[in-house]
């Protein structure tokens, strides 16, 4: 006999209200505290390069297309390595390799800072990429198991907030140390509370997965070609990450190319056009967490919930940022980049969390794995070095229109598709049963 209606309404209410890995809730806000000062670290050390690609142009004598480059290689070997660190993440150990990583990230980062040509240069960025291959991944399957359901997309909003935040902090304390310091001692400074954090991380509470049936609990044992297979068998999961493919292309574009677009429009210098960029990410950083709150609120009244806040988003994000390239007013531009600044993490976090919501705990991280590896492999690389292209030949401002255009289309197109299948893949992950997690 099928469950009656009522029931299974308030048993989805109740898995909604309780978090899936169970231990006190201080605790679990002090580790998330934890993993949130690291991701801005993280945000930090990937975005000091792009402060400075002024200063690096100049001192190795690099093209546009070149300086794209340094900014974007970072992404090359996070997609290479990032699927199988969360495999051996979900499959191994979430918090040692957390910590193992944060600690190779801060050395490449003073590799950096001592590179003596353009090849060493792009080396250190490289190695970079390696410590902060697998971190997101580990860090979204771990804050979704100590929250609730129905504050995931909350949480997860405030974690994803360190993103801008990290941007911003570090465009503008880079381009400060570089101004009066030095480019170079920007990258040794910034090496040393990573190696700090790398030693608490080993500490986090972890988990393992079992499945409850019948009265009787059994740990999670399933083949990676049985976890692949779930996931590409869930097409709002991939056009999820195609969502993020799409804001991709404008946020990595504009994080490599943005000092760069105020020192040539506007004629300041790294730490005035730094400064700038950094107060754009202060006053948008809320972006993230507003629409993961929103969404939290609107999965009351309908499944598709957080597409509905990516749709909006999408369509404001796009008003504002062209608006912003059409002004020539300084402090017009500044208003509007902040506004759109603010719409485009928005839209991320919602595909992020409903990705969260689609998957079963035990594979999380392996299927956010996709993200970065779809962002860097289909985008990363090549669209600050197309920017670039078109910078040499019709100017920077027409190239951050143009791919603002393309990154609009492609993001709506993929919202749409995602509200299509999204219903009949919810049913799939409640049909697989319910989940316990232990301490890992």
């Amino acid at each position: 006999m099928s469950e009656p209606l009522e029931a299974k309404k308030s048993s989805l209410e109740q898995k909604a209200d309780e978090a899936e890995f169970q231990m006190p809730r201080w605790k679990a806000n002090f580790w998330y505290i934890i993993l949130w000062v690291t991701m801005l670290l993280d945000m930090i050390d990937r975005q000091a390069v792009n402060a400075v690609l002024p200063i690096l142009k100049k001192e190795f004598a690099l093209t546009d297309a070149q300086g794209g480059f340094v900014g974007s290689i970072v992404g090359l070997t996070m997609a290479l390595l990032v699927f199988p660190v969360s495999v051996l993440c979900d499959r191994w150990s979430r918090r040692k390799m957390v910590s193992i990583m944060v600690a190779c990230w801060s050395v490449a980062t003073y590799i950096t800072g001592i590179a003596k040509s353009y090849q060493t240069l792009l080396l250190g960025r490289l190695a970079v990429g390696v410590g902060e291959a697998g971190y997101g991944p580990a860090a979204f399957a771990l804050i979704s198991a100590w929250y609730p359901k129905k504050l995931r997309g909350t949480m997860l909003g405030m974690f994803h907030a360190a993103t801008p935040i990290g941007h911003a902090v570090g465009i503008a304390l880079a381009g400060y140390i570089a101004y009066h310091y030095g480019w170079r001692t920007v990258f040794g400074i910034l090496a040393v509370p990573g190696l700090i954090l790398a030693v608490l991380l080993w500490f986090l509470p972890d988990f393992k997965a079992k499945k409850v049936e019948e009265g009787s609990e059994k740990e999670v044992k399933t083949s990676l070609k049985e976890v692949l297979s779930y996931i590409f068998h869930t097409k709002t999961v991939l056009t999820l990450f195609l969502i993020g493919v799409s804001v991709f292309i404008v946020q990595n574009t504009f994080q490599i190319w943005g000092v760069t677009y105020f020192v040539r429009t506007f004629g300041m210098n790294v730490k005035e056009a730094g400064a700038v960029i950094g107060m754009v990410g202060l006053l948008s950083f809320m972006g993230a967490p507003f629409a993961g709150w929103l969404g939290d609120r609107l999965l009351r009244y309908t499944a598709r919930g957080r597409m509905v806040v990516a749709l909006i988003l999408a369509i404001l994000f796009m008003v504002f940022m062209i608006l912003a390239l059409n002004s020539k007013e300084y402090n017009y531009v500044f208003a509007f980049w902040t506004i759109a600044w603010f719409c485009m993490p928005g839209i991320q976090i919602s595909a992020y969390t409903a990705m969260q919501d689609l998957v079963p705990p035990y594979c999380r991280g392996i299927a956010f794995a996709f993200v970065p590896i779809c962002n860097q492999l289909l985008v990363g690389v090549w669209a600050p070095m197309v920017a670039g292209l078109m910078s040499d030949k019709f100017g920077l401002n027409y190239s951050l229109q143009v791919i603002t255009g393309t990154s609009f289309v492609l993001t709506i197109f993929f919202v749409f598709l995602a509200m299509k299948f999204y219903n009949r893949d919810l049913q799939r992950i409640e049909a697989l049963g319910t989940f316990k997690l232990d301490r890992g």
